[in-house]
C-alpha cells in the first residue's frame, strides 16, 4: 500500500477551496472573497492545480471563466470525497462510543502528576462509557498486581526484567535532592548523609547513581518510610536527605519547607514506562487506552514545575 501511495499522483488540497470558489462564481474576482483570498492567491492556486493535473481547469475570459469538462470531473471527485471522509468519521465516531468498561491503571503516587500533565484525561472525557480506576502502588506491587492480572495496566519505572511484561515508553520524569532549610548538604561528600528510604527510593536511586559515577552501595539511608508523602514528611523534619519527584514537592519548595540540593546543569530525570502482560490480548477497551498513553507520551525530557 505504501508502495502505491507513493507512486499516485498528487493533488494538493489546500488548492481547492480556490477552485471550488471558482466554480461557484464562474468569476476570479467573485471567488477571492469566497475563498478568502485575494484575487491573485486564486489564480496562483489554480495555475498550481492545472499544473498538477496537467490540463486545464478554465478558460479565461474578460470577464468570466468557462468551465472544462475537467473541472467537473474534478468537482465531482471532490464532493465524494467529502462524502466519504464524512463517513469516515461517522464510523470513527460510532466505533469510539462503543468501546466502554472498566481500565484499571497502576500508578505510583510520585508518577500521578505525569497523567495530569498529558492529554490522557481529554482522551477518555471523549468516550462517556468508558472509565478509568487508578490504582497507587509502589513498582513492585504494580508488577505483582500485573503478574496476577489484577490490574490492565502498569505505569512504573524500567525496574521489571519479567519476560512476561512488556513495556513502552511512556514520559521521562524529573528527580531532585532535597532536604531541610536548616541542613547544609555538600554535594560531594552525598554518600555521608543518609537518604529517606521509601518504596521507590531504589529506582531512584539507580538514577542517582549514574549521575554521580557513584555505587548504590555508598547511597545511605537512615529511615524507610512506607509511602512517599511520609517520606517527604519525615525529610522536612530533618530525619534525612530525600530524592523525590519535583512536582511531587514543587509546593514545599516554594513554601520555603523544603530545599533542593542542586545536582548537575543537566538535571536527574528517570524513564516511566506502561507496562502490560505479554502474553494476553488486550480487550478493545484496553488497547483504547493503551493508544491514548502512546499518544500523551512526553517525548524529550520535562520539568513539571515549570
Amino acid at each position: 500500500m505504501l508502495s502505491k501511495l507513493k507512486k499516485a499522483p498528487f493533488l494538493d488540497p489546500k488548492l481547492f477551496p480556490a477552485f471550488i470558489a471558482v466554480m461557484e462564481t464562474e468569476n476570479f474576482t467573485m471567488a477571492a472573497p469566497l475563498a478568502n483570498m485575494t484575487q491573485a492567491g486564486v489564480s496562483q492556486h489554480i495555475s498550481k492545480l492545472e499544473e498538477q493535473l496537467g490540463m486545464p481547469l478554465f478558460l479565461r475570459l474578460p470577464k468570466s471563466v468557462v468551465i472544462t469538462e475537467a473541472a467537473r470531473t474534478l468537482a465531482s471527485f471532490i464532493e465524494d470525497q467529502i462524502i466519504e471522509l464524512d463517513t469516515l468519521f461517522d464510523v470513527i465516531n460510532e466505533d469510539r462510543e462503543m468501546i466502554s468498561g472498566s481500565v484499571s491503571l497502576g500508578v505510583p503516587s510520585g508518577s500521578l502528576p505525569l497523567l495530569e500533565a498529558s492529554d490522557i484525561f481529554k482522551c477518555i472525557k471523549k468516550m462517556p462509557k468508558l472509565s478509568i480506576d487508578l490504582i497507587t502502588g509502589t513498582t513492585a506491587e504494580i508488577e505483582s498486581m500485573l503478574l496476577r492480572n489484577h490490574i490492565d495496566i502498569g505505569l512504573s519505572y524500567p525496574a521489571s526484567k519479567s519476560p512476561l511484561l512488556s513495556s513502552t515508553f511512556f514520559a521521562t520524569q524529573e528527580l531532585i535532592l532535597v532536604c531541610a532549610p536548616k541542613e547544609q548538604i555538600d554535594l560531594e561528600n552525598i554518600h555521608k548523609c543518609e537518604f529517606v528510604d521509601h518504596p521507590d527510593f531504589k529506582a531512584y536511586r539507580h538514577a542517582l547513581c549514574k549521575v554521580l559515577v557513584c555505587n548504590s552501595k555508598d547511597i545511605n539511608t537512615a529511615v524507610r518510610a512506607n509511602n512517599l508523602h511520609a517520606a517527604i514528611s519525615l525529610v522536612s523534619n530533618s530525619l534525612g536527605i530525600g530524592l523525590f519527584p519535583r512536582d511531587s514537592v514543587k509546593l514545599l519548595l516554594k513554601q520555603g519547607i523544603l530545599k533542593e540540593i542542586p545536582i548537575s546543569n543537566e538535571g536527574l530525570f528517570i524513564d516511566v514506562h506502561t507496562y502490560t502482560l505479554s502474553a494476553l490480548h488486550p480487550p478493545k477497551r484496553v488497547s483504547a487506552v493503551l493508544d491514548m498513553l502512546k499518544k500523551s507520551s512526553f517525548s524529550k525530557k520535562i520539568a513539571l514545575s515549570e
